[in-house]
């Protein structure tokens, strides 16, 4: 529950400090991600084929910081489909008795890790109503403190298009 209100003080501090510096000419989307953990995600489109995401997610008794760099693209002439994928980087902590990972035990305390991510998705926007539903395939590897490849980060989001 605290990592849930942290993500939610940490998208309204995003929001805001994007709103203060571009106002007037905002693009970007807020919502949930529910993938690994529950999360809170934000995208702010540099244009309609650019994309910075940021997401603030819980797991493993701790949290996930990622960014990533998208691009995004129509399928075929579908109204309202695009896919897009993307790489980007995360770091985090999680706080455990003996989590394990692809064979690789931490010991007892809080453990920090970084790495780097791909994103591979697809998503929809509503017509008549701002908001958008994707379906997003996210592999990671650690490079520091928890090494080790994570492949089945599957996800699925919904959220609210500021323009």
């Amino acid at each position: 529950m605290n990592t849930i209100r942290t993500s939610c003080i940490f998208v309204f501090a995003l929001i805001s400090s994007v709103s203060t510096a571009q106002r007037g000419q905002l693009n970007y989307a807020v919502g949930l991600r529910l993938g690994t953990g529950l999360g809170a995600s934000i995208q702010h489109f540099i244009t309609n084929e650019q994309v910075v995401e940021g997401i603030v997610s819980s797991r493993s008794r701790g949290f996930t910081v990622t960014g990533l760099y998208e691009l995004h693209t129509r399928i075929l002439d579908a109204k309202g489909f695009r896919w897009y994928f993307g790489v980007g980087a995360h770091g985090g902590s999680y706080s455990n008795y003996g989590f394990e990972m692809i064979g690789v035990t931490g010991g007892r305390g809080t453990h920090f890790f970084a790495g780097g991510d791909g994103i591979l998705g697809a998503e929809y926007f509503m017509k008549d109503l701002p908001v958008q539903f994707s379906a997003d395939w996210k592999p990671e590897y650690n490079f520091a403190g928890l090494t080790g490849w994570k492949s089945g980060n599957l996800g699925i989001s919904v959220r609210y298009r500021f323009q």
